[in-house]
């Protein structure tokens, strides 16, 4: 098979269940903008795993860890409105921080006079 069929293949096959998923949405009564701001951590996710599976893989758990552990500190009296922003303040510094990370390796990599 060429490599452009394996291409459109994949995109076929990993857009099915997002359709899907993307419908349910749509049909089954959820709390009202219960999706909203998923699209950045989405993008977060993918920016900080390098468009490499498995470190996606580890930024999406690691950003849905915040994301219930917002919903848990709830429990506990603090304001909601600072607790609702945890997910969005853990992607923001994980994002910072694996910038800085790339930056130093990129400079690592030039050579002394450059």
């Amino acid at each position: 098979m060429k490599k452009t069929t394996v291409m459109l293949l994949a995109v076929a096959a990993v857009s099915l269940p997002a359709a899907a998923g993307s419908e349910t949405l749509n049909l089954v009564p959820w709390p009202k903008h219960m999706e909203l701001g998923r699209g950045f951590l989405a993008l977060a996710a993918v920016s900080f795993g390098e468009r490499k599976p498995f470190k996606c893989l580890v930024a999406t758990l690691v950003f849905g860890f915040a994301d219930a552990l917002a919903v848990r500190l709830q429990q506990f009296g603090l304001p909601s409105q600072l607790v609702l922003m945890l997910p969005y303040i853990v992607t923001i510094v994980v994002l910072t921080l694996s910038s800085i990370q790339r930056i130093r390796a990129q400079r690592a990599k030039q050579p002394a006079g450059v």
